[in-house]
């Protein structure tokens, strides 16, 4: 596959494919202090497939498109095909890859869970605030990846994507508080079973869950899924006020949605804010494009 490598490449940096704000929004890359240099908000290094992949675009590029034509032994789902699939879809638009390429992979792990398919819609859900946790006073951000169903016991099976800190059972509350104030938690996109946040959040705190149905192109939903396949376990900074649920939650949202979901020149992130810029109905119309 070498020459099919060169010719990528070569298509990549004439295209500077590297400095595309869609690829530095796949990455997560963001500007550092000077903000002549950029970094990765993911702390997870096997997110990365070139060694300086978390503040290099164009070395994490370079190694991405080599990597895909890695041959396959016995471990397909550990194949960067299957383990970066938004990466993949969206290259794929960039470059003049090649027709019928030997080495396209069924993802069989990958097709199961997204069920593609099936998926009718994506809704975010707002979760009302709780006043018995610090890092609920404001509300919480969920994603619902809605399928058909004929009753609401089928829509309590769909797949949900949370966001949230990894704290230890039983943690102090005054550390608590403090690790989430000073960013001393790692924090992951995990996926469950709507029924497991209704039955945690309005079972047993009883709040209030309002869903909003996302106006998504399908290539748009398409790459939302696939990116939130990549992002799964890996690890994050947190901290209570400014990188909490809904910073990220905007974050991963503004792949596929144009406008700013928060207003980031507060030193704060609210879930309400989230929602308040989803409603507005700019992005309404570019989302659909």
């Amino acid at each position: 596959y070498e020459r099919e490598i060169n010719t990528l490449t070569l298509q990549a940096n004439q295209k500077q494919i590297h400095l595309k704000k869609k690829w530095h929004q796949l990455m997560h890359y963001k500007p550092m202090f000077l903000k002549t240099d950029v970094k990765s908000q993911i702390v997870s290094k096997n997110f990365f497939l070139a060694p300086n992949g978390n503040t290099d675009p164009n070395a994490e590029l370079i190694a991405t498109i080599q990597n895909y034509f890695t041959p396959t032994k016995n471990q397909i789902e550990n194949h960067p095909q299957c383990r970066f699939p938004a990466r993949y879809l969206w290259l794929k638009t960039q470059l003049e890859w090649p027709e019928n390429s030997t080495l396209e992979l069924k993802c069989q792990d990958y097709l199961e869970w997204s069920n593609l398919n099936q998926i009718e819609n994506i809704e975010a859900v707002f979760v009302t605030g709780y006043f018995g946790n610090p890092a609920s006073f404001y509300g919480h951000i969920l994603l619902k990846m809605r399928t058909p169903s004929v009753n609401i016991g089928n829509k309590l099976l769909d797949y949900s994507i949370n966001f949230g800190a990894v704290v230890p059972s039983n943690e102090n509350p005054i550390f608590y508080l403090a690790k989430g104030l000073f960013g001393k938690y790692k924090s992951i996109f995990s996926d469950q079973r709507f029924y497991v946040f209704n039955q945690y959040y309005a079972e047993e705190d009883l709040r209030d869950l309002w869903s909003y149905q996302l106006v998504l192109s399908t290539e748009n939903q398409h790459l939302l899924v696939a990116h939130i396949w990549e992002l799964l376990k890996m690890d994050f900074k947190y901290y209570f006020f400014d990188r909490n649920c809904a910073y990220y939650m905007a974050d991963l949202l503004q792949l596929v949605i144009e406008e700013p979901l928060l207003d980031y020149s507060l030193p704060w992130a609210l879930p309400s804010s989230v929602f308040d810029h989803l409603t507005d109905p700019k992005n309404k119309k570019k989302n659909t494009k």
